[in-house]
C-alpha cells in the first residue's frame, strides 16, 4: 500500500470511528470487523468490472439492517476507495485500542512462559508502553537464546540475548 492509501485509510478509519456518540467507537469497530470478515472473500465486490450500482444492491442486501455500514460502504464505494476496507479496519482497531488505553503485542521468548509468567511479562510491557490493558500473542523461538522481543504496531523491543549480541557485533 503506498503512502497516500494508508494517509486515506486512517482519515476514513478516523471519520468511521468519531461517527457514533462519546464511546461507541468499540461496537463500531466491531460491526466494522463483522462486516468485512463477512464480504472480504467477494471478489466482485473489490472488482473494478462490477458497476457501483451493483455493488451498492449487494452491501444493502447483505446489510440490511445495519445503516451506518451500509452508508459507510456506499462512501468508500462512490469514492473508489474500497480496496482500503482491511486497511481501514486495521486503522480503526488502532483507534479504538489508543480510546481504551489499551495496546495489542507480539511477545517472542525462548521458551513458552507460564501463566504467571505471562502475566508478569504483560504488565511491564503494559508499564512499559504506559497503557492500562496489554492483549498479548506469546510466540517461541529458540533461536533468541533468552529474553524476549516485543513488538506492536509501530515498535519493536529487542531485549534477547541474540539481539544483544547481534548488536555487539555491529559495534565492534
Amino acid at each position: 500500500m503506498n503512502s497516500s492509501d494508508a494517509l486515506a485509510a486512517k482519515r476514513y478509519a478516523k471519520a468511521y470511528a468519531l461517527s457514533g456518540k462519546s464511546g461507541d467507537a468499540a461496537a463500531l469497530y466491531a460491526a466494522l470487523n463483522t462486516a468485512y470478515e463477512s464480504v472480504k472473500n467477494v471478489e466482485a465486490l473489490f472488482s473494478p468490472a462490477v458497476s457501483k450500482n451493483k455493488k451498492k444492491d449487494f452491501v444493502s442486501s447483505v446489510f440490511g439492517g445495519d445503516k451506518k455500514i451500509i452508508s459507510f460502504f456506499n462512501l468508500l464505494i462512490e469514492n473508489k476507495r474500497l480496496n482500503l476496507l482491511g486497511a481501514i479496519v486495521k486503522e480503526t482497531k488502532k483507534i479504538v485500542n489508543k480510546q481504551l488505553n489499551k495496546a495489542e503485542v507480539k511477545i517472542t521468548t525462548a521458551y513458552a512462559p507460564d501463566a504467571a509468567e505471562k502475566e508478569k511479562i504483560k504488565k511491564a510491557v503494559s508499564l512499559l508502553l504506559g497503557v492500562k490493558t496489554v492483549d498479548a500473542y506469546f510466540e517461541t523461538r529458540v533461536n533468541i537464546i533468552g529474553g524476549l522481543i516485543i513488538k506492536t504496531d509501530d515498535m519493536t523491543a529487542d531485549a534477547s540475548v541474540s539481539g544483544g549480541l547481534e548488536r555487539l557485533r555491529e559495534t565492534c
